[in-house]
């Protein structure tokens, strides 16, 4: 069985929606293509404290660009801290699991 090692992949954008909700894109990640929005990715902050590798919808997808839009409410600290971030800085994308990306 192979061995899934989780690799960088940069946030491109995050911006603030409304209230606790937040947009957040990451990329360029060449699975991006086979992405659709609905299916499910694992974001996990790799230089944070928090342990949190959350299944997070996708809401949109740029093949082109190779980047995947997230929509999410802050929650608890996790998500607290994810909505902190800013462009540049690198999340954990940790595979695909039969329609489950990830990152």
């Amino acid at each position: 069985m192979k061995k899934f090692t989780p690799a960088p992949i940069a946030i491109v954008h995050l911006k603030h929606l409304s209230r606790d909700y937040y947009s957040l894109r990451l990329g360029p990640w060449k699975r991006a293509q086979s992405c659709r929005p609905g299916q499910f990715v694992h974001v996990r902050m790799p230089d944070s404290e928090v342990y949190f590798r959350r299944a997070m919808s996708i809401a949109a997808v740029d093949p082109k660009r190779q980047e995947i839009e997230i929509i999410f409410k802050v929650f608890g600290r996790g998500t607290r801290i994810l909505a902190q971030r800013r462009a540049g800085r690198q999340a954990r994308r940790c595979g695909r699991s039969d329609k489950i990306h990830h990152l």
